[in-house]
Order: C-alpha cells, then sequence, then structure tokens
C-alpha cells in the first residue's frame, strides 16, 4: 500500500527491532511510546508487540494513513494500549496532554533532524527518550544534529548503533521551551538548524 517503504516488510520489522533493542536496554519494562509520523504503523506496531505493558501511540498527520492504521488497530484489538492519532505533530506537541506526556518518542522517517528534534522534545517526559533513525550511509550521518540546538530544546545528543542499523537517542536534560513547536508548517519552513 506504499505506507512503510519499498524494502522487504522482514527488513523494516528488523529495522523496528532495533528501536526496540535500544529501547530496552535503557528501560525493559517501558511505560509510553509515540511513533511520530507513524505512516504505516512501523516502528510502532512492533514495538506495541514487544512491549505489552506500555501505552504505544501512532501519530500521523496524513488522514489515510491513520484510517489504515486504525483497521489495523481495529483487527488486532489490543484496546486502549494503542492509541491512533490524526494530527500534525507541531499541534499534538501542544496539547497539555501531550505535552512532556512519553517516556521514548520514536522516529523512523519523520523528517529532518531539526523537525524531529523540535516536534519530539516537547513531546517528552522528564528523563525522557527521542530515538531515531539514521541513515544507512555513514557519510550521510555526519554532522546532522546541531548540539547547540539540541540543548536550546532540553536535548543532549547519544549516538549509537544497533543490528545492521543506525540511530541516535536525544535524551531530555531540560526544559523545551514553551514556544516549542513553532506553528504548523515553520519547523519543516524555517529549520533551528
Amino acid at each position: 500500500m506504499g505506507a512503510i517503504g519499498p524494502a522487504p516488510l522482514e527488513q523494516h520489522i528488523d529495522h523496528a527491532h532495533g528501536f526496540g533493542d535500544l529501547i530496552a536496554s535503557i528501560d525493559p519494562a517501558p511505560t509510553s511510546i509515540l511513533d511520530l509520523g507513524s505512516g504505516g504503523g512501523i516502528p510502532g506496531l512492533v514495538l506495541a508487540e514487544r512491549f505489552p505493558s506500555a501505552i504505544v501511540t501512532l501519530l500521523d498527520g496524513r488522514t489515510g494513513r491513520v484510517e489504515l492504521l486504525r483497521e489495523m488497530a481495529e483487527e488486532l484489538d489490543w484496546g486502549y494500549r494503542l492509541q491512533i492519532v490524526g494530527d500534525r505533530a507541531e499541534r499534538f506537541a501542544r496539547d497539555p496532554g501531550s505535552r512532556e506526556a512519553y517516556q521514548f518518542v520514536v522516529a523512523r522517517g519523520f523528517s529532518r533532524p531539526a523537525v524531529t528534534a523540535e516536534c519530539g522534545a516537547p513531546l517528552l517526559a522528564p528523563d525522557g527518550v527521542l530515538v531515531v533513525s539514521e541513515p544507512p550511509d555513514e557519510s550521510q550521518r555526519a554532522d546532522r544534529w546541531n548540539l547547540d540546538h539540541l540543548a536550546v530544546l532540553g536535548l543532549e545528543l547519544e549516538p549509537t548503533s544497533g543490528r545492521s542499523y543506525h540511530y541516535v537517542y536525544l535524551r531530555r536534560v531540560g526544559p523545551c521551551p514553551e514556544q516549542y513547536p513553532r506553528r504548523v508548517g515553520i519547523p519543516e519552513k524555517r529549520p533551528l538548524f
């Protein structure tokens, strides 16, 4: 259906387990996970299966993807622990019930690093972790993250690898200022870095 990319499904699932490995190394029993820009549900659905005690939220702003995710959620019948939200990340992160609500936020292909950090940081609970998939080619990974701008968002970068994929995780070490994220579309049009 084109919602998760052209690679074989098994490869996407393996990649999702890389997110899970990293999460489990930080907390083997996470309580809340948000999949930022969930698309076809990867890695969110894999993480929901792997961590049955966690409430997993799949967030996507595209109506067709949200409908697909809702159909899958109904089929899986995981009840309250799988939440599907159709909204833009910029709006969702400003909602008082969402802001600072998640232990882990994951992003497989959400956007550029500056946009992912700006939209993800406000969603993290204190000491929460944003896990982001990095490009496979090492030359594409260099200088993607600006440490000074991450610090403004209350984030600290920690690179890591898992399986045959690369990830970074950004731990919330301070508050994210109330002005972030900026209104819908602005993080993409005028990225912080």
